[in-house]
């Protein structure tokens, strides 16, 4: 009898090892390991996708599942693999996942955009919408339970060049002629408003409720005669001679101004002059505006042929912990990184935005193309030991030596 015990217990604590073993094996699994329901949902909604990653793991006491498809397309499930979330990224989500009373709704309150992502948690929906002009952050709308609207969750929101104030189109055109304004967004803070505008130069403009400019930054481009105070530009040009003022900003304490070489003055509100913004720079630190042709002659010939001088809307100098590298800002959200040799040390995309072939090692973009062809580039970097590390839009991280042979990946 006491044998009889003894097996049942151990046989008991067993299968309770065996039983916890399966309930916290998380991390990577095979995609065979996921839920049926979320099987089968892939299978309905993305039939042309293969699973490049499928993970399990536990979200504030739940079990979750985390699948990313080969165009990029992330879904979560439950853990009776039921979606809880379709990010398409910049791709439409297909029509039957989202329940037709919230399309509907976006067809008729945002007939010039498309869901990109749909949210389904707390018995609340939550979707975003793409957003396609320049500068501008993704379109949030909320509904309940019942598919109605709810509110948006956006701070700013994009708006036509017709719902700006008046005065600030007529200041526009008086300072900024023939120059087009490509995006503007309307900001609501503690019930202050606020415009913002970005012209097809680069240019950004912050204007108040009335349409009085509040700041101005023409970056590596100097200010528009007309726009600063006389006596400022009357300190600036008996103290800095030669400089230009790129950018000014105003408040109810007075102006600041920021001079092309990235020195910043601060005046009050009857122009006298009160300090300078690199009083408090104790670090060495520094960013500081400068020319195409003061880039290094190396990263002058990378650029050459890829970018125009209208492309760029400007380049930073940048000291940080006692390095200097040069930033180049290109029209599209592109940025590259150049270190003082005039090497590249990194290349910067928006998100889900490819950076253009031109800039990538051709070994590096045939890899891509050949193993993931529905993915993106959008950043790439040349590490201080001569390996690059480059990341695809959907959450994949690819390594190469200095050869440009692939040697690794990881999911970000």
């Amino acid at each position: 009898m006491r044998k009889f015990l003894w097996g049942m217990l151990i046989a008991l604590m067993m299968a309770g090892m065996q039983s916890c073993e399966n309930n916290t094996n998380f991390g990577n699994i095979s995609p065979n390991k996921l839920p049926n329901a979320a099987k089968s949902f892939i299978e309905q909604y993305f039939a042309d996708q293969t699973i490049v990653a499928a993970e399990k793991e536990m979200d504030d006491g739940q079990i979750v599942y985390e699948v990313t498809l080969s165009d990029g397309t992330e879904l979560d499930f439950d853990e009776n693999g039921e979606w809880t979330d379709v990010d398409c990224q910049n791709r439409q989500v297909p029509d039957g996942i989202v329940p037709e009373k919230i399309r509907s709704y976006v067809a008729t309150n945002y007939p010039d955009n498309f869901i990109v992502e749909i949210e389904h948690k707390y018995n609340r929906y939550r979707i975003e919408l793409n957003n396609d002009k320049y500068g501008a952050s993704p379109i949030e709308l909320r509904f309940d339970n019942q598919f109605n609207y709810t509110g948006d969750t956006n701070p700013a929101k994009a708006i036509t060049v017709e719902q700006l104030p008046d005065t600030s189109s007529t200041f526009v055109e008086q300072f900024f002629p023939g120059i087009e304004v490509v995006y503007a967004e309307k900001d609501e803070d503690d019930g202050i408003i606020t415009y913002e505008l970005t012209l097809a130069d680069g240019t950004e403009i912050e204007v108040d409720a009335n349409g009085n400019w509040i700041e101005i930054e023409c970056f590596r481009r100097a200010l528009p005669d007309g726009i600063v105070p006389q006596s400022i530009i009357d300190y600036v040009a008996q103290n800095y001679p030669n400089a230009e003022i790129v950018s000014i900003e105003r408040d109810n304490r007075g102006y600041e101004v920021e001079l092309r070489d990235g020195t910043e003055l601060e005046f009050d509100e009857n122009f006298n002059f009160v300090g300078d913004g690199h009083d408090n720079n104790q670090g060495g630190d520094s960013e500081v505006i400068i020319s195409y042709e003061q880039l290094p002659a190396e990263a002058q010939a990378f650029l050459d042929g890829k970018v125009t001088g209208n492309d760029i809307l400007r380049i930073i100098e940048k000291t940080d912990d006692g390095k200097t590298s040069y930033v180049v800002k290109i029209r599209g959200g592109l940025e590259v990184e150049f270190n003082t040799l005039g090497e590249w040390i990194e290349i910067d995309a928006e998100d889900n935005v490819a950076i253009p072939d031109a800039f990538v090692p051709e070994a590096i973009l045939s890899y891509v193309e050949a193993n993931n062809p529905n993915a993106v580039i959008e950043n790439i970097e040349h590490k201080e030991n001569n390996r690059y590390e480059v990341e695809l839009d959907n959450d994949i991280e690819l390594y190469f030596d200095a050869e440009y042979n692939f040697i690794g990946s990881k999911k970000g």
